[in-house]
């Protein structure tokens, strides 16, 4: 089977993580559950669909987990979020700065993690961590998430596929 003929699952991931994740910061994403108990399987596919809620606590605990040595600019944006006051601009710099109601990404389930925490991986924090290969960030699609791992559908779908295959190639050739 091709890519276009599988089903797309997705999962639903609060900002700024799924940012960190597209962007190469962040290559394990933490859940109380196993994927396999919602029948996502390790080698699996996923796109990565950031949430619509802002929760500022969310941004405070991302910027103190990131190592001060990685991804500049991703720890410059934070750190403006997090030390803007009153929380309403907070917010707003937050809302206009990463895409919220969006898959931003497709990624490859890659391994799990089950236990006590990762020495020398700070955004592993169990209980389960999944990890994540092939990371690709696509342009933004707008499309409504949902809780656990969920099915790409109808239009969304379509789209999503044709940005990850783009921006694959992309990446391949250039």
């Amino acid at each position: 089977m091709t890519a276009s003929t599988h089903r797309l699952r997705a999962l639903t991931i609060l900002q700024p993580w799924a940012h960190l994740i597209v962007h190469g910061a962040k290559r394990v994403e933490n859940r109380t559950w196993a994927p396999t108990v919602r029948g996502l399987v390790v080698g699996e596919y996923f796109a990565l669909h950031a949430g619509m809620r802002i929760d500022l606590a969310h941004w405070s605990c991302a910027y103190k987990t990131m190592p001060t040595t990685e991804a500049a600019p991703l720890r410059t944006l934070l750190e403006r979020v997090v030390h803007t006051t009153p929380e309403r601009e907070a917010r707003a710099i937050a809302g206009a700065s990463m895409p919220l109601g969006a898959v931003v990404g497709v990624a490859r389930l890659a391994g799990l993690e089950d236990g006590a925490p990762l020495a020398g991986d700070p955004y592993w924090f169990g209980p389960w961590g999944w990890r994540l290969d092939e990371v690709t960030a696509i342009e933004p699609v707008a499309c409504k998430g949902a809780l656990g791992v969920w099915t790409l559908r109808g239009e969304a779908r379509t789209v999503v596929r044709s940005r990850w295959v783009a921006a694959r190639k992309k990446v391949s050739h250039g």
